[in-house]
């Protein structure tokens, strides 16, 4: 019987370092759907000695002797036809050839038939096969058992690979050899041989030709960049960027191995290999005299040996002295992985029942504005995208200054929009609310003895904590506490709920429909004709919201385990085009204000504050302007509403619940314990005060002791 073991390894990579070291081979890599292989087992055969678990890099982190700082480099041979057809500055040919001059072996991977598979070098001649970029899994093969018996007979090896496979090879040998010289490349992902082969496929069928010839990274055209190209109907096709499906998928990491959106060796401090190799790009604003369109290289050396080495590979080079931020800055792959895109659940759906041109099309698909872009660029010769990115740089620079300046004119200002756009996680609930609060309203949050509104919200919530009040503002679970205690009647129909906008079938959703996140507030896409619904929009709405953490913005405790997903919500309508909003706000299960928020359609928003007998509060600028000529009628339906708001807000020292109102028909809107967290200016002092004595601290603080005896 042979079965998948993901339990060896659930975020594999596929370096073989388990079945190389299997004793009785036991296990095998297989390709799951995706054409991405993982361990499997024979059970009959093994011995269950554990070898693989112990052997596995991603288990257990491959260590090196590392100097106490890199060494940084940016690098180009001085051999201008080597140069020129090698990925970026050439630095790995430099150390090959060191290598092969002292009766090395040099281990990295070929691209032939579309296939990428480990291979050695042992002449100069050979060394051009295993150089340049491949953007596809490359399969390690028996590679470490070769490697290991070069080793064994004193010859050196230099191996090449992703910092995964570097890894593997480490732990598979078991020790390091000083005849062993590693080099880890800073890798932006993987994505399978299976997507490639069915992406040339298709696009053979799309073109109506044979493709070949195909080429990762060509400069023969436009230089140093990532520039493709390959071979149809005799003529070579050189693009850029965004204007092929397959490599516009791999740059944008939607292709990638599950593990590569986390890969344990990012990072200079993490690191296998002795070397570190990437494009130095920025290079042209980091080492200007080194600016080059035949390309530079970012080199990191990161152990002794990888120094001794790389110190005679620098003399067939022109170089300079680097740092890793710097490197970093325009490289980001070098210190973090690639975040994992929503399009990720979708790009291999379909890979086995779709025509390859169809999956193509539907799979890989460009957006027509990044292929026109992408062309554009080409257009442009290199001292102009230079001086372009120049332009760009000293804009930003420049928008940042202006920032600086504002933050240093209006520190408050400043302060408080960093506060709501990040939350500043790092810091402790306690410290981050008396700073939100003082620049918020210019002065010191009183947490020993509050008086107003806003300072009591904050003291609520640090030390009025309660479970279960994260399902009543979780927009999709409060509809179910809501409907249980009002009834059903009174709850927005629920269209649909989803982890990732990915997974929305907007087939199955009619032709108006509300979206919106159940943790956050704000991120609203409202959708009145599906036709003209524009995706790319709605998607950056949606998926800003997911990401935003909504806990840390106001430190609402409610928030900190409601799980973020999507909801659609059936779009509702009145036959005026108005909805009103009517909030309560109650104080220990009694509700003393109602606030009414019209015109919200029309644009101009106004905010009455009234008594439950529908009497107008001194609350505001409008309220008291209109005291005497307030004509807005009383709804027919206010008992209604305040009879349920009474039910909903029994058992709370404060809570504000919300209902809509159509044409007479009430809806539920939301239950609320801090409003505007506690950071938005009352209408007044005098509702400011008048709210703050309703939330009585001392009998709060007296319940507790009761309970905790």
């Amino acid at each position: 019987m042979v079965e998948d073991i993901f339990e060896i390894c659930h975020d594999c990579t596929g370096c073989r370092a388990c079945e190389n070291s299997c004793p009785v081979s036991a296990i095998c890599m297989l390709p799951n759907v995706e054409g991405f292989i993982y361990p499997s087992i024979d059970w009959k055969q093994c011995v269950h000695c554990g070898l693989c678990k112990k052997i596995c890099p991603q288990l257990n982190r491959v260590q090196i002797a590392r100097l106490k700082k890199p060494e940084v480099y940016a690098a180009q041979l001085y051999d201008d036809t080597i140069l020129k057809s090698s990925t970026s500055g050439a630095f790995f040919a430099a150390l090959a050839m060191k290598v092969l001059e002292n009766g090395g072996n040099v281990y990295g991977v070929k691209f032939d038939n579309n296939i990428a598979s480990f291979s050695s070098a042992d002449t100069f001649e050979k060394l051009n096969q295993i150089r340049g970029s491949k953007y596809i899994s490359s399969d390690t093969g028996n590679v470490f058992k070769k490697v290991k018996a070069d080793l064994e007979k004193n010859r050196v090896v230099l191996f090449s690979g992703c910092p995964c496979q570097v890894a593997g090879l480490r732990a598979f040998l078991k020790k390091d050899y000083e005849n062993l010289l590693t080099v880890d490349i800073v890798c932006h992902g993987t994505p399978s041989s299976k997507l490639f082969s069915v992406y040339l496929r298709g696009m053979e069928k799309i073109k109506r030709s044979k493709i070949s010839d195909f080429v990762f990274r060509d400069k023969s055209k436009y230089g140093w960049g990532v520039y493709w190209s390959y071979v149809i109907k005799g003529k070579k096709i050189t693009g850029g960027l965004h204007d092929d499906p397959y490599i516009s998928a791999f740059i944008d990491g939607f292709a990638n191995r599950e593990c590569c959106y986390d890969c344990h060796y990012v990072g200079v401090e993490n690191r296998a290999g002795d070397v570190t190799l990437g494009d130095y790009w920025g290079v042209d604003i980091e080492h200007p005299s080194m600016a080059s369109n035949n390309g530079v290289s970012a080199v990191i050396v990161n152990t002794k040996k990888g120094s001794i080495w790389c110190e005679r590979a620098l003399k067939l080079c022109k170089y300079e002295n680097s740092n890793v931020a710097s490197v970093a800055k325009h490289n980001p792959s070098l210190i973090k992985s690639i975040r994992r895109p929503e399009k990720r659940d979708a790009v291999y759906e379909g890979i086995d029942c779709k025509s390859p041109e169809d999956f193509v099309r539907e799979n890989l698909g460009i957006e027509t504005k990044r292929i026109l872009k992408t062309k554009l660029r080409l257009l442009m010769p290199y001292y102009l995208r230079v001086k372009i990115k120049e332009t760009k740089r000293k804009i930003s620079m420049r928008r940042k200054k202006h920032e600086l300046t504002d933050l240093i004119a209006n520190p408050r200002q400043g302060i408080f929009s960093l506060g709501m756009k990040c939350g500043f996680p790092w810091m402790k609930d306690e410290s981050y609310l008396k700073l939100m609060y003082w620049s918020a309203f210019g002065k010191k949050l009183d947490l020993d003895h509050p008086k107003t509104f806003n300072e009591k919200l904050q003291w609520l919530k640090l030390y009025d904590t309660h479970p279960g009040y994260d399902e009543m503002v979780d927009k999709a679970r409060a509809k179910n506490y809501v409907k249980n205690i009002i009834g059903e009647e009174y709850i927005i129909p629920t269209l649909g709920e989803w982890d990732r906008f990915s997974e929305i079938d907007f087939d199955k959703l009619p032709n108006e429909f509300v979206l919106k996140c159940t943790h956050d507030s704000g991120g609203v896409v409202i959708c009145k004709d599906k036709s003209k619904l524009d995706l790319a929009s709605a998607r950056k709405t949606i998926e800003a919201s997911l990401k935003r953490n909504y806990f840390y913005i106001g430190r609402e405790y409610p928030y900190k385990e409601v799980k973020p997903k999507i909801l659609a919500e059936q779009l509702l309508h009145s036959s005026t085009g108005e909805i009103d909003d009517y909030k309560f706000f109650c104080f220990d299960g009694k509700i003393d204000t109602i606030m009414l928020c019209t015109g919200r359609a029309s644009g101009h928003t106004k905010f009455y504050y009234l008594d439950t007998e529908w009497n107008l509060l001194p609350y505001n600028k409008w309220c008291i302007d209109e005291m005497q000529t307030f004509q807005y009628p009383k709804p027919e339906n206010l008992q209604e509403m305040i009879s349920l708001a009474n039910k909903l807000c029994k058992g709370f020292h404060h809570i504000r619940v919300d209902f809509y109102d159509l044409d007479g028909e009430i809806y539920f809107g939301e239950l609320t314990f801090f409003s505007g967290s506690g950071f938005e200016k009352t209408p007044n002092e005098t509702a400011e005060l008048h709210w703050g004595n309703l939330v009585d601290i001392e009998s709060i603080l007296k319940e507790k002791n009761h309970e905790s005896v």
